[in-house]
């Protein structure tokens, strides 16, 4: 069994819960996270109707999207603490994320055995296509600072037995010190509230980590928003997107209009992916608004790229 920690995102969450629906629900146990302000009983109500195996938390915050992923991973640590739990404790596979995504397949045998896995956390690179022999270039050229193993931590597989070893104050809190509790605060909203991703994330790069395959998790990089690759291989990207296991797209590139959306984003991103998942959302937790601008751009995508593939196939070749 694999344990799924999910920061739940509002109007995204709807999508990246629907595309876990024909999950095994005994292969994964999942645990929703609401900051405190995003509560919303009816979405609880239908993940608790619908998953096998879930909790719901409640995440104490101030500000929803600050340090979320160390936040949540500290809450989950204290509610999973060790062997004498109460709660139990957690599986070796802990697989944690946030953001727009969906998956497009079960994650059994798209993850690894837990006997596979290795160090304390794997996470995709954040930079896709710095392994190309001519698009690696281009990261300098523009200017971007980029490094081979540079982490996007929105997405990340960790190995529990091993994280489990390192001290909360260590692995979450500046200078290792646990925040003073103000006011009326509650001393544990306090304490949750003091872990920060600088130091989570610092600390995990210092310690042995790995990367994942690119298949395991694609979204848009950073050289499809500025415009620097060529169409063909913006198409190239769509299709690599429908073959991942999950996938991710910034918010503004999946609520623009289409004449808004750079040209390598809107041919790059496979709208229709997030279009499929529309009919399995209850009518009370659909956005229309979402909803509508995602179909028009899906459909425009379409006669979009059959114009340049047919425009490519009269000229010879596609740029």
């Amino acid at each position: 069994m694999i344990e799924v920690i999910y920061r739940y995102k509002p109007v995204w969450g709807m999508f990246t819960l629907t595309s876990m629906l024909n999950w095994d629900g005994d292969s994964f146990r999942l645990h929703v996270g609401f900051h405190e302000d995003q509560w919303d009983k009816e979405v609880v109500e239908w993940i608790i109707a619908n998953f096998k195996n879930c909790k719901c938390y409640q995440i104490p915050s101030k500000q929803p999207n600050g340090n979320w992923q160390a936040k949540f991973l500290l809450l989950i640590r204290r509610w999973y603490r060790g062997e004498g739990s109460k709660n139990g404790k957690l599986n070796k596979r802990v697989l944690m994320f946030g953001d727009n995504r969906i998956f497009l397949r079960d994650w059994v045998g798209q993850i690894p055995p837990a006997d596979w896995q290795q160090g304390v956390v794997m996470t995709p690179r954040k930079w896709q296509y710095i392994d190309h022999p001519m698009y690696k270039n281009y990261y300098s050229i523009l200017g971007k600072p980029h490094n081979r193993d540079d982490q996007n931590t929105s997405f990340m597989l960790f190995n529990w037995d091993e994280l489990e070893k390192i001290g909360d104050h260590e692995l979450f809190f500046p200078d290792g010190t646990a925040p003073a509790v103000f006011g009326l605060e509650h001393r544990l909203d306090a304490y949750i509230n003091g872990a920060r991703n600088s130091v989570l994330f610092s600390k995990l790069k210092a310690f042995k980590h790995g990367f994942m395959p690119l298949y395991a998790s694609m979204d848009l990089d950073y050289l499809l928003k500025v415009d620097s690759i060529g169409t063909a291989d913006c198409l190239n990207h769509n299709i690599l997107m429908r073959k991942a296991f999950s996938i991710a797209v910034d918010h503004k590139y999946l609520v623009g209009s289409y004449g808004d959306v750079p040209v390598g984003a809107s041919l790059a991103v496979p709208y229709d992916l997030y279009t499929n998942l529309i009919d399995k959302i209850p009518l009370n937790l659909r956005n229309a608004r979402v909803n509508e601008s995602l179909l028009l751009k899906a459909d425009k995508q379409k006669r979009i790229a059959r114009k340049v593939i047919q425009t490519g196939y009269i000229l010879g070749k596609v740029y």
